[in-house]
């Protein structure tokens, strides 16, 4: 029975080292290009992928457009680690601190139809 109990712990040290969160830089998949206002006059394009909010240090001009619904598209993208502050206006138009959020450079960014 001892000769089982280092082969059984080795066998459940593996499975533990198994089960470790994908730390992989590089995300794929659906998401939304979404406008988030600062102030009258300055908006703030991000990312919402798997419902959380990106900020794209590379967001292709032709996704910049001020529409009211969200712009579907299939994105590629690393986390740079950096957090970018997101402002929402006052109510005196000035804009003022929301969040911080996770900064990303976009590898691929491609339309949905």
């Amino acid at each position: 029975m001892k000769a089982y109990a280092p082969s059984f712990l080795f066998f459940i040290l593996l499975l533990l080292g198994a089960c470790v969160e994908n730390n992989d830089p590089v995300q794929e998949g659906e998401a939304e290009v979404v406008i988030q206002t600062a102030t009258r006059g300055s908006h703030q394009f991000l990312i919402r992928f798997e419902g959380d909010l990106f900020y794209p240090t590379n967001l292709p001009e032709s996704f910049q457009v001020l529409v009211q619904d969200p712009i579907p598209v299939y994105i590629i993208f690393n986390k740079t680690g950096a957090e970018v502050t997101i402002f929402k206006p006052a109510p005196n138009d000035v804009p003022i601190f929301d969040r911080l959020i996770p900064e990303i450079r976009i590898v691929d960014i491609r339309r949905r139809d």
